[in-house]
Parts: structure tokens; C-alpha cells; sequence
């Protein structure tokens, strides 16, 4: 509950009990985020993909719009080999420049 940011890896959502969990740690903070995580669909273009599964997520969620749900379109050995560092997870709080990681 105390963590600023919540990185989910091929999480569908589907599981209303964890969901629950999720919605009131992100309820309790509007600063706090969620990083989704999830494989790219073929086809379809980038910024559509990540805008859909950005309105998914905060539809399951029952999230207002917001700035509290970031989407990562990437596999998940791509994201933990190449994204996940200091530099990535600081660009999700511009504005916390005292944010520890």
C-alpha cells in the first residue's frame, strides 16, 4: 500500500480480488501509479494499442482519467532486460526529483 509505483507484468485484470487490492492502494494517493506491462498486439498501431489498453486497465480498475496508469508495450524479457532501470522508472514522476529507487 505504500509503494508509488505498482508494475504489473502480463496482468489481465481479470482476477477481481487482486484487482481490488490494486484499486485501493492507487485509491488511497492520486500520485501513486500503476506500470502495465503487456506484449504489443501485431498490426495494430503503437499509440492506439497503448490508449486502448490504458481505458482496459482503468475501466477494471474503476479508475477516474487520470495520470495514474502508464502503459508499456513490450515483452516481458525485452522490458526486464532493456527498460527496467533508474532512468525509465524516474521519467514516470517528473516532478519528484527526492523520489528513492
Amino acid at each position: 500500500m505504500e509503494a508509488k509505483l505498482i508494475i504489473t507484468i502480463g496482468y489481465s485484470f481479470s482476477d477481481e480480488h487482486i484487482n481490488g487490492i490494486i484499486m485501493q492502494a492507487l485509491s488511497n494517493n492520486p500520485e501513486k501509479k500503476i506500470l502495465c506491462v503487456s506484449p504489443a498486439p501485431r498490426g495494430e498501431d503503437k499509440k492506439y494499442a497503448e490508449d486502448k489498453k490504458r481505458e482496459d486497465v482503468r475501466i477494471k480498475l474503476n479508475l477516474n482519467k487520470g495520470k495514474q496508469i502508464e502503459v508499456k508495450l513490450e515483452g516481458a524479457k525485452d522490458f526486464m532486460e532493456n527498460s527496467l532501470n533508474i532512468e525509465y522508472l524516474k521519467s514516470l514522476f517528473p516532478s519528484d526529483d527526492d523520489a528513492v529507487f
